[in-house]
């Protein structure tokens, strides 16, 4: 059965995710953002940064460690911006003023299907 965001909180195993996800997650916008400021990172590296011919806005990035296929396959699917280069992979989160388990850590949660059974 797929989890949809909205009754992702009552899986048993939600707790456990969210716990992982805050201790892989580091904010790292200002480095993000001086790194594409010098053109170290290239703006052609940020990928889901539109939606509906839109450009999201980020306010915040933050490195993840985990870089293989299955989550890049994963966030490509979705719709969460994110940096990839040969430095790392960097998450964008479009919203801001709440808690991370609040919104990105559920898209990614729900992005990786980790709660679908």
């Amino acid at each position: 059965m797929k989890t949809t965001k909205r009754d992702i909180t009552e899986h048993k195993d939600y707790k456990f995710c969210v716990e992982r996800l805050e201790k892989e997650l580091a904010n790292q916008t200002k480095l993000v953002a001086y790194l594409l400021g010098k053109y170290i990172f290239e703006y052609s590296d940020i990928y889901n940064e539109y939606e509906d011919g839109e450009q999201k806005e980020i306010f915040q990035w933050l490195h993840y460690p985990d870089t293989s296929d299955y989550v890049l396959e994963k966030l490509n699917e979705s719709d969460i911006p994110y940096i990839k280069n040969n430095y790392g992979l960097w998450i964008g989160r479009t919203s801001f003023g709440q808690a991370w388990e609040y919104d990105i850590i559920r898209d990614l949660i729900h992005a990786f299907g980790w709660l679908d059974n």
